[in-house]
């Protein structure tokens, strides 16, 4: 008969901490070639998408004393209450750029070893378990779109290890091991660093006041409700709304209907895709669980975890986001992956030590083909979209730094506005709150042209249409295009306008001698009959 499952409190001993190590290993060794064909295939690191500039930029005005992305123009751009506050002591350091990258290695290579942890429960007795489990923790680490996370350099590589460690304490719990001092951090850290992070957190909490951890329970509800709280006090001090602008450009419930429709609309374009579908059967997995016969053979804390687990997912499907190079729900994805390898760890061992090691192994590569096939795809956005990011929005605050030196107006903020002193109107509203609200109500149709006149904005550099086309009375000048298919930014040309003949007259000579500096395939073409004096 197959021996038990090991319980997660191993891992104490050189042996026990072999599967993280491999898993760590591994997960460095992934990064390390996605890194190397940034390089070679744009000659420069750049994020693969343009918001971690923003968080940058974000981060140098709170050094400065100042929240926003304009001097002197409060703003809330970020959808991370915390993140853009670790970046803030580096981010007027010449190597500050670097810094969203490391935290977001250590983080992915910390969420691959608690992978490998959990995966080393059911393959702790099997020949070769260890090393399976190393391998498991990298497979594990792809399938939640770790690769990618650390290439868009934002906060959600930070969401999946908290996620992940949240799971894994809760494991524990069930198992009768008390409440780890890190599960607490995790549950008040994860809506922190994003405010999908509450469906994990707040499912929890009533979980551990229920297993009679109340102590717990009211502290890590009353943390997270006074940071939230504060930190929503604190924007509309400002004079902004209580929750981030990003947060209301893309909440579905903000986003696609009120309060009530916006969920069922939001719940309906989840499944619409792939990944979604997959975490709803997750949920069914987890509801079929938590409902099992009392006196079955699932203890009453696992059928509690399993009822937390699915709450959680379907929090995220109502209320979350699924898609855009899938990092929405990576953090659920996380969750998701732990519980059900914790959950099912006996039949897995039993799998496990019925079944030789390479036939086992060969099993779960076509579990991982299956999940990971999606993401898979994402491989080659990464250097694609850095290469994006590198042409346009880059040379895009080139221009502005180094040539236009004066406020500008722009539907992708980005580059544009890390490193630069001048002020950025933000027409898509991310960091103005009057653009966000203009836009989405859509009237009056000229809301542009005021917003761009009360901040003095002479130029723009605008995708075409969006959100809308600029009052006639503004003169094109000439577009900057890639040259090649677009992977992640959100258009292709970006168009430059300029309010009067005589901005027009000032910019032209500078558009002419900033497109001789232009990477290879990027070009700047003039609008015909216009010629730099």
């Amino acid at each position: 008969m197959a021996e038990e499952a090991a319980p997660y409190s191993t891992g104490r001993t050189a042996g026990g901490r072999l599967a993280p190590a491999l898993a760590a290993g591994g997960m460095l060794a992934v990064l390390g070639a996605q890194l190397a064909l940034v390089l070679r295939a744009n000659g420069v690191f750049t994020y693969a998408l343009d918001d971690p500039y923003i968080h940058l930029a974000l981060a140098e005005e709170i050094a400065r004393g100042h929240y926003g992305v304009s001097p002197g123009e409060a703003a809330s751009p970020s959808s991370s209450i915390l993140w853009p506050f670790l970046l803030a002591p580096f981010a007027r350091l010449a190597w500050g750029v670097w810094v969203p990258l490391v935290l977001n290695v250590v983080c992915a290579v910390g969420a691959a070893a608690v992978f490998a942890r959990v995966a080393e429960g059911p393959l702790a007795t099997m020949r070769g378990g260890r090393l399976l489990a190393g391998v498991a923790g990298v497979a594990m680490g792809l399938v939640v779109n770790l690769h990618v996370l650390v290439a868009i350099g934002m906060e959600h590589s930070a969401a999946v290890l908290m996620a992940a460690l949240v799971a894994l304490g809760m494991l524990r719990e069930a198992e009768g091991r008390g409440v780890a001092w890190w599960l607490v951090a995790a549950l008040v850290l994860g809506p922190l660093l994003r405010y999908e992070g509450l469906a994990l957190t707040v499912p929890a909490l009533v979980y551990l006041w229920r297993r009679g951890h109340r102590r717990t329970a009211l502290g890590v509800g009353a943390a997270v409700v006074g940071v939230l709280g504060g930190f929503s006090l604190f924007l509309m001090s400002l004079g902004l709304p209580p929750l981030p602008s990003s947060v209301l450009a893309k909440l579905p419930a903000t986003r696609m209907g009120g309060p009530l429709t916006g969920p069922i609309i939001g719940f309906a374009a989840n499944l619409s895709h792939e990944r979604g579908r997959w975490l709803l059967l997750a949920v069914a997995v987890l509801l079929a669980v938590a409902l099992a016969p009392r006196g079955g053979y699932r203890p009453r804390a696992e059928r509690g975890l399993a009822l937390w687990g699915a709450a959680a997912l379907l929090l995220h499907l109502l209320v979350g986001d699924v898609g855009w190079l899938d990092r929405y729900e990576a953090y659920a994805w996380a969750a998701a992956l732990v519980l059900l390898v914790g959950l099912f760890r006996a039949p897995l061992a039993r799998l496990a030590a019925e079944r030789p090691p390479v036939r086992f192994f060969g099993l779960g590569v076509a579990l991982f083909v299956v999940l990971g096939v999606d993401v898979l795809m994402n491989v080659p956005v990464v250097p694609g979209g850095a290469g994006d990011v590198r042409l346009q929005q880059c040379e895009m605050g080139r221009f502005l730094t180094d040539y236009w030196r004066a406020p500008v107006g722009v539907t992708d903020l980005g580059c544009v506005a890390y490193r630069n002193d001048y002020p950025v109107l933000d027409l898509w509203g991310l960091a103005s709150i009057d653009a966000l609200r203009a836009r989405r109500a859509g009237t009056p149709p000229d809301w542009p042209e005021r917003l761009a006149a009360a901040h003095d904005v002479r130029l723009l550099m605008l995708y075409p249409g969006v959100p809308t086309e600029p009052d006639p009375r503004w003169i094109p000048l000439g577009d900057l295009d890639l040259g090649r298919p677009l992977y992640v930014v959100g258009g292709n040309p970006v168009r430059f306008f300029a309010r009067d003949e005589a901005t027009a007259a000032r910019a032209l000579p500078l558009l002419a001698a900033w497109a001789q500096g232009l990477p290879a395939s990027a070009t700047f073409t003039p609008v015909a009959g216009l010629r730099p004096n």
